[in-house]
């Protein structure tokens, strides 16, 4: 499998982003086209929580005709974990539409920020390669 690859100015940004939502998880999309990350989408985390997010389809909709339009994949969905380890949970697992886009979790229960990228294949994950650049 080839590493999927983060631009170091999107990667400090995804990390900003996400710590600037804390106490609250954050979540988003990653996107871009083959294995390189071109754009971080984040999206409103409705329910105010530490520990879930949800966003109204409506947002989410809008969020991927705009991706369409710029002929970019959705490679990943990202959430945080705001206490918690870089793993996913049964919920996180269960709630994972699909198994081609890959699912990222950044905790932020240490003083330094972990992310984490996983393929979801059912009730299983496997840690996915990724390369800041």
């Amino acid at each position: 499998m080839k590493a999927h690859l983060i631009p170091q100015e999107l990667y400090y940004q995804l990390l900003q982003n996400c710590k600037d939502e804390l106490p609250y998880e954050a979540c988003g999309l990653l996107t871009g086209t083959q294995n390189l990350i071109r754009s971080i989408w984040p999206l409103k985390n409705e329910l105010k929580s530490s520990n879930r997010f949800f966003v109204h389809q409506d947002q989410v909709q809008k969020t991927l005709e705009t991706i369409s339009s710029l002929n970019q994949q959705v490679k990943a969905i990202y959430h945080t974990h705001p206490n918690t380890e870089a793993i996913p949970s049964s919920i996180d697992i269960a709630n994972h539409i699909n198994q081609e886009v890959g699912m990222v979790i950044i905790s932020y229960k240490s003083s330094e920020p972990i992310m984490k990228w996983y393929k979801i294949d059912g009730l299983n994950y496997t840690d996915c390669p990724f390369v800041v650049l």
